[in-house]
């Protein structure tokens, strides 16, 4: 026992030296954040360094595969198992995983040997009796495994309360009473609340974690004083003195059961990148998402300035902790939450951390920001990790050993999608042709590798496609759009492509591009400008646009079509009918929309779009006519949707939308 005496004091003075540094930064979760700058700034020159710190004691291989059964069904398992843990864990006996289904306790049960077994630090055990045997069971594994199960009842819950994840918590409460609750408790309560759809969770979550860090700092303490009373007299302080009379120095070594680490942080952080606003339009939704994107930003930073400061490996952010704040960023939908994430981007780079997510992730940002160069922007990410996929291959002919490695990060089918949705979402004057461009690459670099991870879908169809019904191409934009519609059906029906299924909102698509076809302000300006032959070509073109409009209004209803219209259907077809037709002097053109109307009526799909669209393209004696008496406001002739028949509007689904007086 001698001779290992200064080996145990060398460790232990190795370990204060690092608890120093953790009583230093740790109560820096401010309740004011700091400046957006600084925030920056500090993210961009945190410098990670190497793992050569004291590790806190080592876990017994039973407490590690523990651990190892909370995360069996976890997406993020691979990024939150140490190497230690993923070997113990991949290697322990698969029966014996497989027979731990769920607790075998009740609640009531449960609360009862919490606050009957003895405290952890002496054991956890408890003897529990069934009907023909007794058995022994650890008392802080079974309630973890009631938190586990209450967290993921939170996941699929759809409602916005938080009764699993409150249950949850109350059951780690009472584990704090009795001295039982370890790191993977709090961090299934934490990942309870993330989950759900509650407006407080990402404020109950990181209530959580602040308890975290105070009790951590507690048991910390303990180790300290702990050993400063095994010193020689000579070095010890007035502190130290006192402990030793309390005999601390013959008790056993204290332990540490609650350590907040980058599986901890992260889950905070996706609390508050997954908030919703209560108010989500009038800007307040802009708002809210940049509040949310500004406080998972901080507490990364408090990630990584506890990391630079401890040099602890637990607490070193990864892919998961900057993922989550760079989609927080890109669902900000600003040119600030762009410009954000692009640096952090960079940051991850330069770390060797950036993954496919990273990049769709900052892809998505631009795609949403709104300027006029978010999609060259988008594209330029895009052909930058093409270019790495280059360089990777050039380096080594041979694909599949590349095929993981976190250097080689290949484009998949998200990512395209999202730089075709920067160009549907921009003003420029080739940005069809440059989607449809994007659209071609896909289908050539699916036909050569047979990748599915790159094989073009409804998504990405559907979006080149809107691309279309956005262009400034005026004259082929409705034929470019059925086009391609012609292409998804053919592939699905043959079964080239069964991901390139057309939906409703497709063929939505495609009746867009027809009713914005030399649309009406056109009509009152452009077209009066022009010659008598220019004049004829453009009602060609509007003629053809309206032929297709009706030919994709027959296919949705005809007897065959396994896809119906919705009120969408018929807002875009009564849009068609206004820019396209010219109902005063058509008979044909009025008896049309009436029929129109009168379909959408018997759908129930009837809206305040559709209403809309029906007061631009009806002459006014059919509006009045169609719109019936008690929703019509004859002062301004508008009229008031929430006075519709309700039969007219049973299965409409849009945004509550104000009266139209």
């Amino acid at each position: 026992m001698d001779s290992l005496l200064p080996k145990i004091l060398e460790a232990y003075g190795q370990l204060t030296s690092n608890i120093d540094s953790w009583f230093e930064i740790l109560p820096i979760i401010p309740a004011t954040l700091n400046t957006e700058q600084e925030s920056v700034e500090k993210t961009e020159t945190s410098s990670l360094r190497d793992n050569n710190s004291f590790k806190f004691g080592k876990k017994k291989s039973a407490e590690i595969h523990r651990e190892a059964l909370f995360f069996e069904n976890d997406a993020d398992e691979k990024y939150h198992l140490t190497d230690e843990s993923k070997h113990l864990y991949n290697d322990h006996n698969k029966m014996e995983r497989r027979q731990i289904s769920g607790p075998t306790l009740s609640t009531e049960e449960l609360f009862s040997h919490i606050s009957s077994t003895p405290n952890p630090d002496s054991h956890r055990s408890a003897t529990v009796q069934g009907p023909t045997t007794t058995s022994t069971i650890d008392i802080t594994f079974e309630a973890n495994l009631h938190i586990k199960t209450l967290m993921e009842k939170s996941m699929h819950d759809t409602s916005s309360s938080a009764t699993h994840a409150a249950d949850a918590e109350r059951i780690l409460v009472h584990l704090e009473k009795y001295g039982k609750a370890d790191t993977i408790s709090y961090n299934g309560v934490i990942n309870a609340y993330a989950k759900s759809r509650c407006q407080e969770s990402a404020k109950k979550a990181e209530e959580i974690l602040e308890r975290m860090e105070s009790i951590y700092r507690q048991q910390l303490q303990k180790i300290k004083l702990w050993s400063a009373s095994s010193l020689p007299e000579s070095t010890q302080n007035n502190e130290t003195r006192h402990n030793l009379q309390l005999n601390v120095h013959n008790q056993p070594p204290p332990i540490i059961t609650v350590k907040p680490n980058v599986r901890t942080y992260s889950t905070v952080i996706d609390a508050f990148s997954r908030r919703k606003p209560t108010r989500p339009h009038n800007g307040h939704g802009t708002e809210f998402a940049l509040s949310s994107a500004k406080y998972a930003q901080a507490l990364l930073d408090h990630l990584l300035s506890l990391y630079d400061a401890t040099h602890d490996p637990c607490l070193k952010p990864n892919e998961i902790s900057y993922n989550t704040v760079l989609n927080a960023w890109a669902k900000t939908g600003t040119i600030r939450g762009a410009q954000k994430a692009t640096k952090m981007l960079k940051v991850m780079e330069d770390e060797g951390l950036a993954d496919v997510i990273s990049y769709n992730a900052v892809i998505h940002a631009w795609a949403r920001c709104g300027i006029e160069e978010a999609a060259e922007n988008a594209e330029t990410i895009l052909r930058r990790m093409e270019a790495q996929v280059t360089n990777a291959m050039e380096h080594n002919s041979k694909l599949s050993q590349q095929k993981h490695d976190r250097n080689f990060i290949r484009p998949n089918m998200r990512t395209y999608s999202s730089v075709i949705d920067a160009w549907s979402r921009s003003n420029h004057p080739s940005a069809a042709q440059r989607a449809q461009s994007i659209l071609d690459e896909m289908e050539t670099l699916y036909a050569t590798t047979k990748d599915p991870s790159i094989q073009p879908n409804t998504i990405s169809y559907s979006t080149v496609i809107n691309a279309h019904a956005r262009s400034r191409d005026m004259a082929n934009k409705a034929t470019s759009a059925l086009k391609v519609l012609k292409k998804m059906q053919y592939l699905y029906k043959t079964g080239k492509n069964k991901e390139a299924k057309p939906t409703i909102i497709t063929y939505n698509s495609v009746l867009n591009a027809c009713a914005t076809t030399y649309r009406s302000t056109y009509n009152s300006v452009y077209i009066e400008q022009q010659n008598i032959w220019e004049k004829n070509e453009i009602h060609h073109y509007q003629s053809v646009a309206l032929g297709i409009a009706k030919q994709i209004y027959g296919e949705l209803t005809s007897s065959t079509s396994k896809i119906r219209p919705d009120y969408y259907t018929y807002g875009t077809i009564l849009k068609a009918c206004a820019n396209l037709m010219s109902p005063m002097d058509d008979d044909d053109a009025t008896d049309f929309i009436r029929y129109i109307f009168e379909q959408c009526c018997l759908d129930g799909q009837v809206s305040f779009g559709v209403c809309f669209q029906l007061k631009k393209a009806a002459p006014i004696d059919l509006y009045r006519e169609l719109i019936p008496k008690q929703a019509f406001n004859a002062e301004n002739g508008h009229f008031r949707i929430q006075d519709m028949p309700k039969e007219w509007t049973r299965n409409v689904r849009e945004r509550r939308r104000h009266n139209y007086r």
